[in-house]
């Protein structure tokens, strides 16, 4: 009993320190948690967000998430959120399959389909101009623009942002 209080104790102090920008307090917390608890999804989550908070270390917040998605596949956050670190990585094919699959899992996830308008965008420069995929990158980032614009929810930074190019406009904003 005392054990599984002590664990419960420190996966709400781990968490509440990710949450609050104290990471590098929560890394030891989470991974006592970890070795206590391998099967809780939990700390593999807190750990992937502490790592990239704390330390940029996008490699082993990748290895937290790979863990976090075998032990929770329904939870839309842990492919958006490798995703988002795949994107950030230039890895842009492998962003977009995790964004996908954020998607089915949740429809009006905004964040998805934001981070998959400029996983697109990437995935449109890196094309030859001969590559016959490319207006197909195109045309999906300007549908995700259009549906991170268009949710319920949108941040307005975020629209901002998309607003700012497309794939093939010219620096006046058209095409």
């Amino acid at each position: 009993q005392s054990d599984e209080n002590d664990a419960d104790v420190s996966m709400a102090l781990g968490r509440l320190y990710t949450l609050v920008s104290m990471s590098r307090k929560a890394i030891p917390l989470l991974k006592a948690v970890q070795q206590r608890s391998p099967q809780d999804a939990r700390p593999y989550k807190y750990l992937a967000i502490a790592w990239v908070n704390a330390y940029y270390q996008y490699d082993k917040a990748l290895k937290e998430l790979d863990t976090y998605i075998a032990l929770a596949p329904q939870d839309p956050f842990g492919h958006r959120f490798r995703g988002y670190l795949h994107y950030r990585q230039k890895q842009y094919g492998k962003a977009v399959a995790d964004l996908e699959v954020a998607l089915q899992l949740n429809p009006e996830d905004g964040y998805a389909h934001f981070y998959l308008t400029y996983a697109y965008a990437g995935l449109y420069q890196e094309a030859s101009r001969l590559d016959p995929r490319r207006s197909g990158y195109k045309e999906r980032f300007g549908l995700h623009r259009e549906r991170t614009r268009s949710l319920k929810d949108h941040h307005p930074l975020r629209v901002a942002w998309l607003n700012r190019s497309y794939p093939g406009e010219s620096e006046k904003g058209g095409p």
